[in-house]
């Protein structure tokens, strides 16, 4: 794969992009809507939301398990992106699939991302809700809507699947560990996200009971962690830059960000 992610700048331009997070609320998103989205619409899917449906794009980042989830079950049509830690690629497995950039912290500060589309970083740190924005922002997009982004406790939509479907994304993630078993990193990461003796505030949670995780903040900070002002300043960037910043959310990071709170079958 020779492509880059400046090859991408503004290859959506004037488009909406939809983009699709990891909370309870992902399991609101109708079969009929999810399809209409992948063959009419522009979609950011990111971590595991691709086993849910075909996204556009993916991007992961941070953790070499992402890359094998990707790597094995990405569908052809969904191109991926992961970023990392400066001088880091050597960390993580190597995939046809997956475009790898270089991650760049992101600061809290007026207008945070740069101006200049053409860059070969994604602004976000370790946070994906800021790298996917920064991403959307790079592809052009004129309105940025975001599906499954509470972050308000430890809930992930597939903690809400019935027993039977969870068991299946398990073994999913076993299957990765035993194909992958010469990386220790995505051994690791998938023994720990499996686990669901340690203590509750692990910071995993992937498995843990509904009611665990819905007494779990998102972050100890609550709204007073540093990403939830980055994240308005991005928000605050987009709206002065006319890019109109919606979610499904009646709760959390986005509503604080400013973020207008619509119904997909509003505007699908």
């Amino acid at each position: 794969m020779n492509k880059k992610l400046e090859d991408f700048c503004n290859i959506h331009a004037g488009r909406k992009i939809f983009v699709f997070g990891t909370g309870p609320t992902m399991n609101d998103v109708t079969r009929q809507q999810l399809d209409y989205i992948e063959k009419n619409e522009i979609s950011i899917g990111i971590n595991y939301t691709p086993i849910n449906f075909t996204p556009t794009y993916w991007l992961g980042g941070g953790h070499a398990t992402l890359v094998a989830f990707a790597t094995e079950h990405l569908k052809k049509d969904t191109q991926g992106f992961f970023h990392h830690d400066p001088g880091a690629r050597n960390l993580y497995p190597k995939s046809e699939k997956i475009i790898f950039t270089e991650d760049e912290t992101a600061h809290n500060k007026q207008m945070p991302l740069p101006i200049k589309r053409k860059v070969n970083r994604i602004v976000g740190g370790h946070n994906i809700l800021l790298s996917v924005s920064h991403l959307a922002y790079i592809m052009g997009a004129s309105e940025i809507i975001y599906i499954g982004f509470e972050q308000v406790n430890r809930l992930h939509f597939y903690n809400l699947w019935p027993e039977e479907k969870q068991e299946w994304f398990k073994n999913l993630l076993k299957d990765l560990s035993d194909k992958y078993s010469d990386n220790p990193a995505i051994v690791e990461c998938i023994s720990e996200v499996l686990n669901t003796n340690e203590p509750d505030e692990q910071r995993w949670c992937h498995f843990k009971p509904v009611e665990v995780c819905e007494n779990l903040s998102f972050k100890k900070e609550g709204e007073k962690h540093h990403n939830y002002p980055i994240f308005k300043n991005y928000v605050e960037q987009f709206k002065t830059m006319g890019i109109k910043v919606k979610t499904t959310a009646t709760e959390g990071i986005c509503l604080y960000a400013g973020a207008e709170t619509i119904k997909l079958e509003d505007i699908l």
